[in-house]
């Protein structure tokens, strides 16, 4: 896999774990603002070869102000060995003006212990 397929994956893995503490897009556009990728780092371990099966997990590190670090990291479930880890500062925008605003607590408290 290249590293746009594994950017891909981050951005999704976020956006699914959103959706299942129920911020979801309808939710964003109801709130009137949404997360910008601000930065993604990502290590490269190990390359994934056709066939294999990725486990992936996702969790949120830290909200501060308006922004939110959230790592993820893949591994193959045989062996637990690691393909990637990624580490993404996503920003909380105003969707009229893509301005960072303070995360609302609305928002926060849902990635607490999710």
């Amino acid at each position: 896999m290249n590293n746009v397929t594994w950017v891909r994956f981050v951005v999704d893995l976020a956006v699914a774990h959103s959706a299942s503490v129920g911020l979801g897009s309808e939710r964003y556009r109801e709130l009137g603002a949404w997360w910008v990728v601000h930065r993604h780092e990502i290590d490269y371990r190990l390359p994934a070869l056709p066939g294999e099966e990725i486990g992936e997990e996702t969790w949120v590190e830290e909200m501060r102000g308006a922004r939110c670090l959230r790592r993820s990291r893949f591994t193959r479930p045989s062996d637990s060995a690691l393909y990637v880890e990624a580490a993404t500062t996503w920003v909380w925008a105003a969707a009229e003006s893509g301005r960072p605003r303070r995360i609302p607590p609305d928002v926060s408290g849902r990635f607490v212990d999710a």
